[in-house]
């Protein structure tokens, strides 16, 4: 019998706990073939690929070589940011023209909270100067314990005793 990895279900879990409680309409996250997370729209969306590297990929490591082939790549990725903005461009096109978020981490909402209602004290049954003397007396009681027990009850010490 073959042992299953309880790490193998962790994506699926996930997943299926953030579309459950978090996730807004259409913003459902999901497995990949790889097994990594993606958002359902990033898994609709076709990508271009020659073996691991799309063609614009392989421009870009290209021409981080030479300055002025970077410079037009710099050029062509302003102009599509002026004219669509973040949703066309990866995070590695938003760093090569420092603009926008680098990478897109899940923000969690923070949902309110009802107030508490404030605790209002209650009227102590025993008035409180009644409570203070009988609080002071055992506290006197408790001095004249100590100083019978350290120096005797009768006699000269009695007149040191506290009162």
């Amino acid at each position: 019998m073959k042992k299953i990895n309880p790490l193998d279900k962790l994506p699926a879990a996930i997943a299926e706990n953030y579309n459950k409680y978090d996730a807004e309409d259409g913003k459902n996250i999901v497995v990949g073939a790889s097994g990594q997370l993606m958002m359902e729209e990033e898994l609709k969306q076709p990508k271009i690929s020659n073996g691991n590297m799309s063609t614009w990929d392989a421009v870009k490591k290209v021409s981080e070589k030479d300055p002025a082939e970077m410079k037009q790549i710099k050029k062509i990725l302003f102009k599509e940011y002026n004219k669509s903005g973040t949703k066309n461009l990866s995070d590695s096109d938003l760093k090569i023209i420092k603009r926008g978020k680098y990478s897109e981490l899940l923000k969690p909402t923070i949902k309110p909270v009802a107030p508490i209602a404030p605790i209002v004290p209650k009227e102590p049954e025993i008035p409180l100067e009644i409570k203070i003397k009988q609080l002071a007396d055992a506290k006197l009681k408790a001095q004249q314990a100590e100083w019978d027990k350290a120096h005797g009850q009768f006699g000269l010490s009695n007149l040191m005793r506290p009162k």
